[in-house]
């Protein structure tokens, strides 16, 4: 094997590794898309591969995927996209119909898929060899215009997305960029297949292979930009105010994901160094910030988020001793959890619990 297989074969891996890490994190609908997004990128990528080489005689079944999950892709990089610009967080019914074009394929290549191994590898044959099965091809032909809607509706989205003035942009235009990246190189792949150029899916490979490389890297140095669109706040140089230079927004936006998405604050052992490492910014910046923008100390900040986690399971889980809530709420003790409870609520976990299961009651 030389290089260029060796890398095209590490990408379709690195792909799918990534897609179990998100599918291992609590399942939320944007790590969802974009792990199914990741699974079909790398299977189209393994496609290209195993059919420039001719080793998809060897994997003959593969084939008669390949147009459905292409089609798949477009509305996977949409819905993603809205997930990060507009906070979709859930499909509808109606958002299912994206997906029909898809289905209707993989009805088609039913019939294909069924057939014995020896009769697959025949029609792979006359296909590479343009001999016949050319409606087999015509339909790759047919769905890059659908393709090709999605990518220019996912450019647009963006496009009213990013804005200038603001460092952080040159990142997540970056990022977008590789997605639209992903469709594009995957319209021209079909064309590719249909006219039989093995050097120009070589050339795809590549490109897909450096895409889902790049994606790995940023979710390495920015882990919040893959998740949210967005990256932390840079650290600012001293000043008389530690919050001199720093995108407030971008920063109230990130403790915001941190705490309600991540759930911090369920960890007892959480400082105030921690949560501004997490953040990228120093504890003095942290501090001023929640002091300014939450009227609250570090330890306040964090306590009320542990209490609003209580309220939340004492309802939720009457029969469950307030023990254990205090500990799954993030209190390393009863004492504590009891205090900021009555501090916050104005009544005992136990009170608390009673008045609200005899309302609901």
């Amino acid at each position: 094997m030389i290089l260029f297989d060796y890398l095209v074969l590490f990408a379709c891996g690195l792909a799918l590794i990534m897609a179990i890490g998100l599918f291992l994190r609590p399942l939320r609908f944007r790590n969802g898309i974009f792990a199914c997004l990741l699974i079909i990128s790398g299977f189209m990528n393994f496609f290209l591969y195993v059919f420039h080489t001719k080793l998809i005689l060897k994997f003959p079944h593969i084939f008669f995927f390949q147009v459905p999950a292409a089609l798949c892709l477009g509305p996977l990089v949409y819905f993603y996209i809205l997930s990060l610009t507009d906070d979709k967080n859930s499909m509808t019914k109606k958002d299912r119909l994206h997906f029909i074009p898809a289905l209707t394929l993989f009805l088609f290549m039913i019939p294909y898929i069924s057939l014995p191994g020896n009769e697959k590898i025949e029609i792979l044959k006359q296909v590479m060899n343009r001999d016949g099965y050319l409606s087999i091809l015509y339909t790759g032909a047919a769905s890059v215009s659908i393709m090709t809607v999605y990518s220019f509706t996912s450019i647009k989205i963006i496009w009213s997305r990013l804005k200038s003035g603001n460092p952080i942009q040159n990142i997540i235009k970056f990022f977008f960029v590789l997605l639209i990246l992903i469709l594009f190189v995957e319209i021209i792949s079909v064309f590719y297949i249909l006219t039989i150029n093995f050097f120009l899916m070589r050339i795809s490979n590549i490109i897909i292979s450096f895409v889902i490389l790049n994606l790995y890297l940023l979710s390495q140095r920015y882990p919040y930009l893959l998740q949210h669109g967005t990256i932390p706040v840079k650290k600012a140089p001293y000043s008389k105010s530690h919050l001199k230079r720093i995108d407030i927004k971008n920063l109230a936006e990130n403790l915001k994901l941190l705490m309600e998405e991540d759930k911090f604050y369920c960890d007892e052992d959480i400082t105030l160094g921690r949560l501004s490492d997490a953040l990228e910014i120093t504890p003095h910046q942290l501090s001023e910030f929640l002091n300014e923008h939450y009227k609250k100390n570090f330890n306040n900040f964090i306590n009320s988020y542990r209490v609003e986690e209580a309220k939340k399971l004492l309802v939720e889980e009457p029969s469950r001793n307030t023990l254990s809530i205090a500990y799954a709420s993030g209190f390393n003790s009863y004492s504590a959890f009891h205090s900021s409870f009555k501090k916050e609520t104005g009544m005992s976990p136990a009170d608390f619990r009673r008045k609200m299961l005899q309302n609901k009651t």
